[in-house]
């Protein structure tokens, strides 16, 4: 942790686009549920600025839309929702390319390091 800590800035993406996560889920000793929420996100959020800090982070949520609950949206972070792909858990090459590279998320930087994300398409 002390090496993230030291940088300058650090992004963090989550993800519950992996088409396996039902075996997963299905394995558990305890139910498992990946829907990103308002109040998920929000936790996660703060779970990162109470480890590094509040400045410094930024955040981009990426979600399968079935795993999505209507409130995400409502979230106050960058949220981009990928299309099914037919992969087990690698993902598509050219959605994950869309979504990270740049033009194809318009990018704000505010003074405190956070990042604004919204769609082109």
């Amino acid at each position: 942790m002390d090496g993230l800590a030291s940088l300058k800035r650090r992004v963090f993406i989550v993800s519950n686009t992996q088409n396996n996560l039902y075996r997963v889920a299905n394995a558990a000793p305890q139910r498992m549920d990946f829907r990103l929420t308002n109040q998920r996100m929000s936790a996660i959020a703060a779970a990162v600025t109470a480890t590094f800090g509040a400045q410094d982070n930024a955040m981009l949520f990426v979600a399968d839309a079935e795993r999505l609950s209507r409130d995400a949206h409502t979230a106050g972070f960058p949220l981009a929702v990928l299309e099914p792909d037919k992969t087990d858990h690698e993902g598509d090459d050219s959605q994950w390319s869309a979504t990270l590279e740049p033009g194809s998320l318009e990018h704000e930087i505010d003074p405190l390091g956070s990042i604004s994300c919204s769609r082109n398409h």
